[in-house]
């Protein structure tokens, strides 16, 4: 028996996700602005008893490749359909119970009350299962889009996002638990003494308060995070409570988790705080050689032009006049790249297909197929062999898992995974508690 447990949570992005040719995969469901696409994919979730429901974002349409943004629109590249993700996690938490909704939202663009109000409408309305995926964003389209003539730096960034923590965390504390009484007998609806003004005051952000909404019954949205720069780490160690990972092996997620726990000790928090949840690619199939045949099948959908116009957006340098056969690393030196675009994340996918006989082309492929994280092939057995072993390895505490196909790889993986994982104890069979901080087992919020 293993005592300790899984957590799993699901990647739901569109048109593609980590795999880029997801839109075109034949077993997608492409009805990606219908509202039932989303609530019958949370039921599945939560009949597998997934934690949550994670969705990205980005707030701009990808324009690098080409210096325009015609070749991902007619490709259907990331980040061309982009919701509210907190309006869709509504949606998903009308018919659903005990699956938690993790929603990116960004602390460069979006003003902390802002933030607070609307997060805290979704942990409320969805009875405390609210999550808050923490980006700082990199993307000039973003930039442009919300009226910025530039963007901050990066630390700038992370020093402005520490800020707007520190606020948003000041107004969903800004009610005490039991101000809101509605006593008919007294005529008092909110006790006025348990309401307080925050009145922060910061380089960057300024706040009066107090926040216009009561606590949650978790107390505030759950935090997650996914930087990978050494400040990004910092930050994840001061704030996060699930850290995305996007490593391609055991040893790097185990030496990732390390140190942003040792970073979480040294501020006086308990390491076992922080989550640690790597994003994994399942490749079901009823046996390892039909797996296999699905695996070449989807490599063979991607658009050579797709992938690299993917991989300009990565390293933040238009790679479309470099011929696809030129090795991947002349091509960065004849580019702008200077490996400090979207600095972690760049430098980490580059890590992860660090081959010195790449073409441009096939760098680009290896992103676009999700090679900068473990690709998981084979039987329900076989993918369930893989996650225990790095489970039980301590490289993480569960993990992301994202589709090559939508909802359809979610559905497979309910059916044939989540049994096994079950039959070896490792994950549960049913929900504890009924807030998404118990889901994680995260215990008790302390109040800012």
């Amino acid at each position: 028996m293993s005592a300790r447990k899984m957590h799993l949570a699901a990647y739901v992005f569109v048109p593609s996700s980590h795999f880029v040719g997801m839109w075109q995969h034949p077993f997608t469901q492409t009805n990606f602005t219908d509202r039932a696409l989303y609530e019958n994919l949370a039921r599945t979730l939560e009949q597998g008893r997934f934690d949550l429901a994670f969705m990205p974002d980005q707030l701009g349409i990808p324009g690098t490749y080409e210096d325009s943004f015609r070749s991902v629109l007619t490709r259907g590249a990331r980040g061309v359909i982009h919701f509210d993700p907190t309006l869709v996690l509504q949606a998903m938490a009308g018919v659903t119970n005990r699956l938690g909704l993790a929603g990116t939202l960004s602390t460069t663009f979006y003003p902390p009350y802002h933030l607070a109000r609307l997060l805290g409408s979704l942990d409320l309305l969805s009875g405390g299962r609210a999550a808050w995926n923490i980006v700082t964003t990199a993307d000039p389209a973003a930039a442009a889009n919300f009226g910025h003539t530039e963007m901050p730096g990066h630390d700038e960034r992370y020093e402005i996002a520490d800020e707007v923590l520190e606020a948003t965390s000041a107004l969903w504390s800004s009610w005490d638990p039991d101000a809101m009484v509605m006593d008919r007998e007294r005529g008092v609806f909110i006790e006025p003494d348990k309401v307080h003004r925050v009145d922060y005051q910061g380089q960057y952000v300024q706040v009066r308060g107090p926040l216009t909404l009561p606590p949650s019954p978790q107390g505030r949205p759950v935090f997650m995070q996914a930087g990978a720069s050494d400040r990004g780490r910092d930050f994840a160690a001061r704030w996060a409570e699930v850290v995305f990972l996007i490593q391609n092996n055991p040893d790097d997620m185990r030496a990732v988790r390390a140190d942003i726990r040792a970073r979480a000790e040294k501020l006086g928090r308990d390491p076992d705080g922080l989550k640690f949840l790597p994003a994994v690619q399942v490749i079901l199939g009823e046996t390892a050689g039909v797996a296999r045949e699905r695996q070449r099948a989807m490599e063979a959908m991607v658009d050579p032009a797709l992938a690299i116009g993917l991989f300009s957006e990565l390293v933040k340098a238009d790679l479309s006049s470099l011929p696809p056969e030129m090795n991947y690393r002349d091509a960065l030196q004849e580019t702008a790249y200077q490996g400090t675009a979207a600095r972690g994340s760049a430098q980490m996918v580059l890590k992860a297909i660090d081959r010195d006989d790449l073409s441009l082309a096939e760098a680009a492929t290896l992103y676009s197929t999700s090679h900068f994280s473990p690709q998981l092939v084979g039987s329900p057995v076989d993918v369930a062999d893989r996650l225990q072993e790095m489970f039980e390895s301590e490289a993480c505490d569960g993990f992301v898992i994202t589709p090559i196909h939508l909802p359809g790889s979610f559905e497979e993986f309910v059916r044939g995974v989540i049994p096994e994982l079950q039959r070896r104890s490792l994950f549960r069979t049913e929900y504890e508690g009924s807030t998404l901080r118990d889901v994680l087992n995260l215990g008790p919020l302390r109040r800012a």
